[in-house]
């Protein structure tokens, strides 16, 4: 896809919804190409997770194995951490926010 194009990305979200509409908030968060299966049970996790890769082959997408994790307790999606005691923000993330230092030149900003 190009990502020269404005609308490309929010066109490549509404057909990834589209594809997986009846699977999210159920087992499946997707944003563009960030795809996360959660489940009760390794066995469910299975089920989900092969139920996902059908429906992307059915709709001829891809996913690149390399930057795929199966099986984990957990993960990084989106800059939040989440494990299954539930979910905090990426420490990596707070560290860097917490150490930027405020901005000396205000003449070029458009806010003030």
């Amino acid at each position: 896809m190009s990502f020269g194009l404005n609308s490309a990305p929010a066109t490549f979200q509404a057909l990834v919804n589209d594809i997986m509409r009846d699977f999210l908030d159920v087992f499946l968060v997707v944003y563009l190409d960030d795809y996360l299966i959660y489940s009760k049970s390794p066995e469910e996790h299975t089920k989900h997770v092969r139920m996902v890769l059908q429906r992307l082959r059915v709709a001829k997408l891809s996913l690149k194995l390399e930057k795929c994790e199966f099986d984990v307790t957990k993960a990084q999606f989106l800059g939040f951490q989440i494990i299954p005691q539930g979910i905090s923000m990426y420490p990596e993330k707070i560290k860097a926010i917490s150490e930027c230092s405020a901005p000396k030149n205000y003449t070029n900003c458009k806010c003030f």
